[in-house]
C-alpha cells in the first residue's frame, strides 16, 4: 500500500511539472501600450526597454513578458514634446539607444523638434549632445558632453566610446562630466547654491540664460557635475540656500522641494528633489499668488518665513493684501514638516538662527523692521541687534581638489542670500487673511 501511495504521489508531481507548451507565456514586444502606440524596442545586452511614439511612457523587462514602468524622471518626461504623433510639434522625432556596460547603462538619445521654424516649440534636446549614464534604477549617474549630437555608443574593457560627427571618441569614467564651468575671463557660468550634509557640502549650479530642462546640475566634490531635474518653468521656480539643504520652490503655487542626499563619501553620493509636505497651504486665500520663502537651518530643523503677495497686472491694486501665513514664523523638521509656529501679527520679513537662538525680523505698519529673538521658539523679546545674523559661508576646503574653488566661494561673505522679502512699508491699512485651524 505504501508503494502504491508513493507511486501515485510521484506520478502527480511528474504530471504537475509537465506544463504544456501552449501554457508558457510568449514575450509581448509591443509592451503594455500595444502596437497602436508605436512601440520601439531597445536591447541593452542585459534586458529590454520599450519607448513609444505616443506620450512619454517607457518600460523595461528582463524577458519581454513582464514589463515595469520606468519612474517619471525628468529625462523620461522630456521626450513628451518630441512625440511625432502629437499634433504639436509637427515633424518632431525621438530615438533612444541603451547599452548595459556591466556596471551601468549608457544612453544616447535624439530628440528633434520640427525642422520647420514655424512649427518649432522647444528646440532640439540639449541631451542629444551627451552620453548619459544611468544606474539600475534609471537614476542619472553622470554625463559626458560633446559639441555635436552623439549618433552611436559602445563600451569595451572599461572604455566608453561615442560617435560624434562621424568620428568615434573614447573616454574613461574619470572623464564623466568634464568640461569648463567658467568662461574665458574666469567668470562662473551661472549661479551656484551651496547645500550642506553630514559629510560636507554640495553645489547646485543654475546655468545662466538656460531656460531648458537641463539648466541645473549638482556636484558633490566641486569637480564632477550631474544634471538635475527641473520643475515647472524657470520663471516660476527659485533656488534658495538654507544653511542646510538647498530648496527649490514654485513662486506661483508655493510647492517646495528640497535636495535630499543619500549615500556617503565611502560609497557614492546620490539624491534628488524631495517634495516637502508643510502641513498647511502657504498661499491660502490668494487667487494669483507670488510667494517668496526664507529658510534657515537650526541644527535639527528649519526656521521659515514667507511673503505671499498678489502677482500680475492687479498686483498694484492689492498691495495691502498679504498672505494668511506671512505673519508667522514656522518651525520645520529635517523633512520640512511643520512642527510649530508663532504669530507676530505683522509680516515676518526675515529669519535667522545663531548659537541656539532664533531670530525674526518683523515689520510693523508704517514702521521700521524690528528684530526679535527667542531661545525656545515660544517666548520672543526685542533683540538689541539691528540686523539679522547672516549665513555662515562654506569654506573652500569643502572642495579641496577643485582649482576654481577660491574664485567661486570667496564672494560668499558679502553675498545677499535669497530670497529677500520686501517689507510692506507705507501701507495705511492691511487686509490680513487669517488661516483656519491654527
Amino acid at each position: 500500500m505504501k508503494r502504491l501511495i508513493t507511486f501515485c504521489l510521484t506520478l502527480v508531481l511528474a504530471l504537475s511539472l509537465c506544463v504544456p507548451a501552449s501554457a508558457v507565456e510568449k514575450p509581448n514586444w509591443d509592451g503594455p501600450l500595444g502596437k497602436e502606440a508605436g512601440p520601439h524596442l531597445c536591447k541593452t545586452g542585459k534586458d529590454y526597454i520599450l519607448y513609444y511614439d505616443q506620450g512619454t511612457d517607457m518600460f523595461y523587462s528582463t524577458d519581454g513578458v513582464v514589463w515595469t514602468a520606468m519612474p517619471p524622471y525628468q529625462w523620461v518626461n522630456d521626450a513628451f514634446w518630441y512625440s511625432p504623433t502629437l499634433e504639436r510639434p509637427i515633424g518632431a522625432s525621438k530615438e533612444f539607444q541603451f547599452l548595459w556596460t556591466g556596471t551601468e547603462y549608457m544612453m544616447r538619445q535624439s530628440l528633434l523638434d520640427s525642422p520647420k521654424e514655424v512649427n518649432r516649440i522647444c528646440g532640439d534636446s540639449p541631451r542629444n549632445n551627451m552620453v548619459t549614464f544611468l544606474d539600475t534604477d534609471w537614476n542619472i549617474l553622470g554625463v559626458k558632453a560633446f559639441d555635436a549630437p552623439v549618433t552611436a555608443i559602445r563600451a569595451q574593457d572599461g572604455v566608453y566610446y561615442a560617435t560624434v560627427d562621424g568620428t568615434e571618441h573614447s573616454f574613461s569614467r574619470s572623464e564623466w562630466d568634464s568640461g569648463p564651468f567658467v568662461d574665458e575671463n574666469g567668470a562662473p557660468l551661472g549661479t551656484f547654491y551651496i547645500g550642506r550634509h553630514r559629510d560636507g557640502a554640495y553645489l547646485i549650479r543654475q546655468r545662466r540664460g538656460d531656460n531648458s530642462p537641463f539648466s541645473l546640475s549638482i556636484s558633490w566634490d566641486g569637480r564632477s557635475w550631474v544634471p538635475l531635474e527641473t520643475y515647472m518653468t524657470p520663471d516660476m521656480m527659485c533656488l534658495a540656500e538654507t544653511g542646510g539643504a538647498v530648496v527649490y520652490y514654485c513662486t506661483y503655487t508655493g510647492e517646495i522641494y528640497y535636495y535630499q542626499i543619500s549615500g556617503s563619501q565611502y560609497t557614492r553620493y546620490s539624491g534628488g528633489w524631495a517634495k516637502a509636505g508643510l502641513g498647511f497651504d502657504p498661499v491660502e486665500n490668494i487667487s494669483t499668488p507670488h510667494i517668496r520663502y526664507t529658510f534657515r537651518w537650526t541644527g535639527n530643523g528649519y526656521l521659515m518665513c514667507q511673503s505671499a503677495g498678489v502677482r500680475g497686472l492687479t498686483a498694484s491694486l492689492h498691495e495691502d493684501v498679504i498672505g494668511a501665513w506671512d505673519t508667522y514664523v514656522s518651525f520645520l523638521d529635517e523633512e520640512f514638516h511643520r512642527t510649530g509656529a508663532h504669530d507676530f501679527g505683522a509680516p515676518v520679513t526675515g529669519v535667522a538662527w545663531r548659537e541656539g537662538v532664533y531670530y525674526a525680523e518683523v515689520t510693523e505698519p508704517g514702521g521700521e523692521p524690528v528684530i526679535y529673538q527667542s531661545q525656545d521658539g515660544e517666548t520672543w523679546t526685542v533683540s538689541p541687534m539691528t540686523a539679522l545674523p547672516s549665513l555662515e559661508p562654506v569654506s573652500p576646503d569643502a572642495f579641496p581638489d577643485w582649482p576654481g574653488r577660491e574664485y567661486l566661494l570667496s564672494p560668499l561673505t558679502p553675498r545677499v542670500y535669497q530670497p529677500q522679502v520686501k517689507p510692506h512699508k507705507e501701507i495705511p491699512t492691511w487686509s490680513i487673511s487669517r488661516p483656519n485651524g491654527f
